[in-house]
């Protein structure tokens, strides 16, 4: 009976203790994604500019069949950085 008492006391700890890292990690990975948010909102033209790239470099690789659909999806990542501005083409 002492010995059951001891595992699950034991048990409980380590739940315990398990419950307290996937906390302290989800903190890490939030604060990990505010500072990812904080810089893409400072340097929100370096952003927009990548953002082109990248669409330009998805659109020849698609050659030219979904261009509608990429412009589409870049100009609303672009709205979601910084002040929302987008520059149209």
């Amino acid at each position: 009976m002492i010995v059951a008492r001891w595992q699950r006391t034991r048990t409980l700890a380590a739940a315990a203790r398990a419950v307290a890292d996937r906390t302290q990690r989800g903190r890490t990975v939030n604060s990990f994604f505010d500072r990812v948010k904080d810089l893409a909102d400072q340097h929100d033209d370096k952003v927009d500019a990548a953002l082109e790239k990248v669409g330009d470099l998805v659109d020849d690789k698609t050659g030219g069949k979904h261009t509608e659909h990429i412009d589409k999806a870049v100009d609303a990542a672009q709205q979601h950085t910084g002040e929302g501005d987008t520059t149209r083409s």
